[in-house]
């Protein structure tokens, strides 16, 4: 990367989330996803989009929490590295 002529060296570390962590979260995405489609089929049509807001706010949720802990799991690390 380069910033106003200076090149730059940015380090990432990606961390994997183990599936037995996931499972839950995958769980109740399927739940919703399948819960989305019987509405779309169905009559109410004010269900179904509730169903996806409420899919992406929960995905906002859990993407927020990922986020605080990797921030978290970072700052700890500093820390105990000195």
């Amino acid at each position: 990367m380069s910033v106003d002529g200076i090149c730059l060296e940015i380090n990432v570390s990606l961390r994997r989330m183990a599936r037995a962590e996931m499972a839950h979260h995958v769980d109740m995405f399927e739940r919703f996803t399948t819960i989305e489609h019987l509405a779309a089929n169905g009559n109410e049509p004010e269900l179904s989009p509730c169903i996806k807001d409420t899919v992406r706010l929960w995905t906002m949720i859990r993407v927020a929490a990922a986020n605080h802990d990797n921030r978290t799991h970072h700052k700890m690390t500093t820390v105990q590295n000195g």
